[in-house]
């Protein structure tokens, strides 16, 4: 009898575990216009590893920035960081938030904060007045932040001038910036153990891998770009914007819409850059096609978990006619290419969500405000788990077709410049508060 109860109190346990499912949606009373997340693992307070930055504004006039700290739990402290600047992406080094974006005048920035204290003061690069080229960058779009060879910290991207694109590096140490012009239009970029890569476009029908050395970046006289065509008069892909993760090593992926007559697809391709400069081409060593049911609209975030080896992808897509909904498409690599993946979306509504960032033990965190309240909110989700309780609806889309392995072609880019040295940045005053985490659905 003593067997059977124990036996009966199990069954109890696995049954409330199985309808609760593992996606926690949490809100902050704090108002404001959610924007960037992005994991931090060095937090120093008592708080885990599932700890992350985020970038909002003010819900009155949207003009104010704030950056907080949070572990999406319990806690959630911030500090009002700029004022009538724009902020366009966010990264996290170790305890250093870097932020990029433009000022009010239209003037690119980078600017940066130390997260461990959220009460010290915001240090704000202002470009062109630093620089002092002829090259005016109006606006800095993406960025990423790493260590260099010397073990120095960096901040790379592009940015937005009136004769093109501009790839920037800003060495923090040696307070110098190089600049260098990209022959094409970029989309996103990221970093490997040994690159900086950017991925964007030349003609709209083709995919571009540009891998740079990440020590000088631009101090070198030669650093070829390679080209993939993907598209035709019948596919039009990169439909919307394209983006890139690492993979591990010297790997990477994109990711984006294909569009072939009325058929959407979401198409993942991996690329192996390993022998980049020693060898002519850099070799496409998978491509995925995963077929939607209806159309689709944009792409946010797309991340690679390397501990379980699965994608994730947050983008925007018609779940049903008519019905477009922000979804995390869970793409699971851990015995292969799938023959299907899931992607989960919000039960509940009223939610518009912003951005999404890896998280521990093998989750993701989606960072969103309260389309009424504007209140903070906070999706989190395990990757490799197929349950998902009250909280998530689920969505199984069928992997189709492995595509041909395009070739690409190399082209020229040349670069060779002379770094240029950066006078003090000018900076904000911050006052670190907080609030509590509460929940909405388990």
């Amino acid at each position: 009898m003593k067997k059977i109860c124990i036996l009966f109190i199990l069954c109890l346990l696995c049954l409330c575990s199985s309808g609760q499912g593992t996606a926690y949606i949490k809100k902050s009373n704090v108002q404001g216009y959610s924007q960037v997340i992005r994991q931090w693992k060095t937090c120093p307070w008592a708080w885990g590893t599932g700890v992350h930055a985020v970038y909002y504004t003010d819900a009155v006039l949207n003009v104010k920035g704030f950056v907080g700290v949070t572990d999406i739990y319990n806690n959630f402290k911030y500090t009002q960081i700029t004022d009538n600047l724009t902020i366009r992406d966010m990264e996290v080094l170790d305890d250093m938030a870097y932020l990029c974006g433009h000022t009010s005048t239209g003037q690119a920035f980078i600017g940066w904060i130390d997260l461990s204290t959220l009460s010290g003061s915001t240090n704000i690069f202002e470009m062109n007045a630093n620089i002092g080229t002829s090259v005016w960058m109006s606006s800095l779009e993406n960025i990423v932040a790493y260590y260099d060879a010397y073990g120095n910290p960096c901040v790379t991207g592009y940015g937005i001038t009136p004769s093109g694109y501009y790839g920037v590096e800003y060495n923090m140490s040696t307070n110098q910036a190089l600049l260098g012009v990209l022959p094409y239009t970029p989309h996103d970029v990221t970093v490997t153990n040994n690159y900086v890569v950017y991925t964007g476009t030349l003609s709209g029908s083709d995919i571009v891998i540009h891998p740079i050395p990440k020590t000088g970046t631009f101090i070198y006289p030669y650093l070829p770009f390679y080209l993939y065509q993907v598209g035709s008069t019948t596919v039009s892909e990169p439909f919307a914007r394209l983006h890139i993760t690492n993979t591990g090593g010297d790997g990477v992926a994109t990711i984006s819409y294909r569009l072939e007559g009325s058929e959407y697809g979401l198409i993942l391709r991996e690329f192996d850059l390993s022998g980049a400069f020693s060898i002519y081409d850099v070799p496409m060593q998978s491509s995925t096609l995963v077929k939607l049911n209806y159309s689709a609209t944009a792409i946010f975030d797309f991340r690679y978990d390397s501990i379980s080896k699965r994608f994730a992808v947050f983008h925007n897509y018609e779940v049903t006619p008519s019905f477009y909904h922000d979804a995390v498409t869970k793409m699971d690599y851990s015995n292969g290419v799938p023959s299907s993946v899931q992607s989960d979306y919000l039960a509940i509504t009223n939610q518009t969500m912003a951005s999404m960032s890896l998280s521990d033990s093998s989750m993701y965190v989606v960072y969103g405000y309260g389309t009424i309240s504007k209140e903070n909110v906070f999706w989190k989700e395990s990757l490799p788990t197929s349950v998902t309780g009250t909280c998530l609806y689920s969505d199984v889309l069928n992997v189709i077709s492995v595509l041909h392995l395009i070739e690409g072609a190399r082209h020229d880019a040349h670069y060779g410049n002379t770094p240029n040295l950066l006078t003090s940045p000018s900076t904000i005053n911050c006052r670190g508060t907080g609030d509590n985490i509460v929940p909405v659905c388990h």
